[in-house]
């Protein structure tokens, strides 16, 4: 049977006295009072502000090496269920043996079937074989969408804090393309490998810097020939930073072509640039406004300015 690590401390010492007991001990000294005394105090302060962080029909949680961060921040973000991915046992060309950390994921398992009923998520473990290889990860992903209902994206809750450096990566690529919320549980070293004063971030929504809900329903609009009601959405994403050229060309034919009176004379001027590209031949032979959309969007894309 796995062991939990426990939520309750079993002496009364504060935070500051039992970080200073843990850096006078090493080896499974450290670790013993880590996990009984340490562990415990950092769970119960992410505990008490559980309430703060917005529900999550899915939690998704890579482990690592070991269960202490994956266990807090399931203990700091509340959850409906929680997808544990783990790493398998692999033993590699060289003779290595990687015993992978399903272990680990069995024990932050444990530990959070220690919450009260009310708030207990439902829990399941999925292999990511050796969290490098990017199909692997994203079958993994795809098995917890599945076995959670596939929530609804913003539903949706991914934490950072454990795995490997490759796993997070994917993941977070996966994340920010789906429209999850990320979050990461910041620390500071206490001694070796144990940490503590953990704080949980939540990480920026890079989808929102490049307007991606405007991008996605602009391609929509334009692709049916609705260019009057893509301009609010072009708009946003021509104001983004991060909008690039060509958000603010499209957004220049679009107005063009919602004109009730289009001038022949602005649409010369605005294909001047595109003269070399399939833009103005492709806009000779349309016919409709929904042939027009078409013919901006394959043209932009094909030029790299929008996706």
């Amino acid at each position: 049977m796995i062991p939990p690590l426990p939520l309750h401390a079993r002496s009364a010492l504060n935070q500051r006295h039992a970080y200073e007991q843990l850096r006078q001990l090493s080896g499974s000294e450290a670790t013993a009072f880590y996990e009984t005394e340490v562990f415990p105090l950092a769970a119960q302060t992410l505990l008490a502000r559980r309430s703060e962080q917005p529900v999550a029909d899915l939690l998704i949680l890579p482990v690592g090496t070991q269960p202490y961060s994956p266990s807090l921040a399931a203990l700091a973000i509340p959850a409906r269920a929680v997808a544990l991915l783990h790493t398998v046992s692999i033993r590699h060309d060289d003779g290595q043996f990687d015993p992978g950390s399903e272990m680990e994921a069995l024990r932050v398992n444990a530990t959070l079937q220690q919450l009260p009923e009310a708030s207990r998520p439902v829990t399941e473990r999925f292999r990511l074989g050796d969290g490098i290889d990017a199909l692997d990860i994203a079958n993994a992903v795809q098995a917890a969408l599945a076995w959670a209902g596939d929530p609804w994206p913003t539903r949706i809750t991914l934490d950072l804090s454990g795995g490997r450096k490759a796993t997070a990566s994917a993941l977070g690529a996966i994340a920010t393309l789906s429209g999850w919320r990320q979050t990461y549980l910041e620390s500071q070293p206490i001694i070796s490998r144990f940490h503590g004063h953990e704080r949980l971030h939540h990480l920026g929504d890079f989808g929102q810097l490049f307007h991606d809900d405007d991008r996605i329903a602009a391609n929509a609009l334009l692709t049916a020939g609705h260019f009057d009601d893509a301009l609010d959405h072009l708009e946003r994403a021509a104001a983004s930073l991060l909008a690039g050229p060509g958000a603010t060309g499209l957004l220049a034919f679009a107005q063009h072509f919602a004109a009730n009176e289009p001038a022949p004379s602005l649409l010369a001027a605005l294909l001047a640039p595109w003269q070399d590209t399939a833009l103005p031949n492709l806009l000779a032979q349309a016919s409709s406004n929904r042939d027009r959309g078409v013919a901006l969007l394959t043209c932009f894309r094909e030029e790299g300015l929008w996706r």
